[in-house]
């Protein structure tokens, strides 16, 4: 009555007060709660009006009875507030109960809601799908970007491998290029203190033989006048200047020598066999030690050597092949370890 007469605050308040009541049944609260609904509804006060409908709803469907109103009730608040899904499922509940029980009056209130709530649903759906479109070309868009991404990665973290690599690699260049480099500064430094030694000595013994020339000059001249053409021709014939300035001349370069390389004959003997190791005649070298001596200083033409020893070339050619066949180790690379003796690592 004091819903009918529009008094829904003195309603709200009787109805909440028998509420309260503990002997009242799951029908009655089903009621109650559906006339507290109906109440908070026509008074604005939606939340209250769902929370009731809501209560209403759970005891109706805790009893047989299918004639009710507060499901379908509900589903058409949710609906306003644009829950179509919940809606759409309690309004089906409700047609279905309907049906069974032959309520045509339900039924017919309900199939007027039913078109409207599953528009708006299938709207929904729509408009939900749509965006279940969009998101997943957004995320398949972002998916693609990724895998670029991660590939343009891989690719740039293989690029950075390889340029490590080519680092590493380039500083192995550069340290093997910087080793040789001072291997050639050292033999650069070797040759040129054999070439100023050298050059050194070639000055005095120039500057030696010019003096000696001259006094060879003055002794001819006093023999030309003492015994004539005969006695110069004697003179001439015979070789004993020759020899002597020879051997002056073999110890200037053997002492030019040892004094380059004091170790030379000890290390030549370590790449000899034992019993074919060679030795020193009074602190000169022996004609075979001054072939590995030249060899040493890069005179490696048997042909030159022969002129500078005034040996024959089969001569050196027979030293040669003997100090190779001596050799501890491969006897074609006993040369060039000869080379190598005095040498800076």
């Amino acid at each position: 009555m004091l819903i009918d007469s529009m008094e829904y605050d003195k309603a709200i308040v009787a109805l909440r007060q028998r509420k309260l009541d503990k002997d009242i049944s799951t029908h009655e609260k089903a009621v109650i709660n559906y006339m507290l609904g109906l109440s908070y509804k026509k008074t604005g006060d939606i939340e209250n009006a769902l929370i009731s409908y809501a209560e209403s709803a759970i005891h109706d469907l805790k009893t047989p009875i299918r004639d009710y109103k507060s499901l379908y009730e509900l589903a058409e608040l949710l609906y306003q507030k644009g829950d179509f899904e919940r809606a759409s499922r309690y309004i089906t509940r409700s047609i279905m109960d309907a049906d069974a029980a032959n309520v045509r009056i339900n039924i017919e209130i309900i199939n007027s809601l039913l078109p409207v709530i599953y528009n708006s649903y299938n709207s929904s759906m729509i408009h939900k799908n749509r965006i279940l479109y969009v998101l997943l070309i957004g995320i398949s868009l972002l998916l693609f970007l990724l895998i670029i991404t991660t590939l343009n990665e891989i690719k740039g973290r293989r690029e950075i491998v390889m340029k490590e690599k080519e680092v590493r690699e380039s500083n192995i260049e550069l340290t093997k290029a910087n080793e040789r480099l001072q291997r050639y500064i050292s033999r650069l430094r070797e040759a040129n203190e054999i070439k100023e030694t050298y050059i050194s000595r070639y000055i005095d013994l120039c500057s030696d033989y010019i003096g000696r020339l001259d006094l060879y000059r003055s002794e001819l001249r006093k023999l030309s006048k003492a015994g004539g053409y005969e006695a110069i021709l004697k003179e001439l014939r015979s070789t004993d200047v020759i020899d002597k300035e020879l051997s002056e001349f073999y110890a200037q370069f053997d002492a030019t020598f040892l004094d380059l390389f004091p170790d030379f004959i000890s290390q030549l003997n370590s790449l000899l066999l034992p019993n074919k190791q060679m030795v020193s005649k009074d602190g000169l070298l022996t004609t075979e030690l001054r072939v590995c001596a030249l060899i040493r200083l890069g005179v490696i033409d048997s042909v030159k050597i022969s002129e500078f020893l005034r040996r024959s070339v089969s001569t050196i050619y027979n030293y040669r092949v003997k100090m190779r066949n001596a050799a501890i180790n491969k006897r074609e690379d006993f040369e060039n370890e000869i080379m190598k003796i005095g040498k800076q690592p």
